[in-house]
């Protein structure tokens, strides 16, 4: 069997699926709070209220509702 050579419709959409591929993978990585870091965390057995801080992200504190 002798491979055939795409039609240029199925290149352009191979082409767009490559750039789409990209873009998922790019904006996947930045989706999870880019740059946030958990600055403090509850010790094991605190007990936490509520409206008190459960931890900080990026020393902002996160308040238990």
């Amino acid at each position: 069997m002798q491979a055939r050579d795409p039609s240029a419709s199925e290149q352009s959409d191979q082409t767009r699926l490559q750039g789409d591929q990209a873009t998922l993978d790019s904006l996947q990585a930045t989706a999870v709070n880019p740059g946030t870091t958990y600055t403090s965390l509850p010790q094991v057995g605190d007990v936490i209220k509520q409206d008190q801080a459960v931890d900080s992200l990026s020393n902002e504190p996160v308040r238990l509702l």
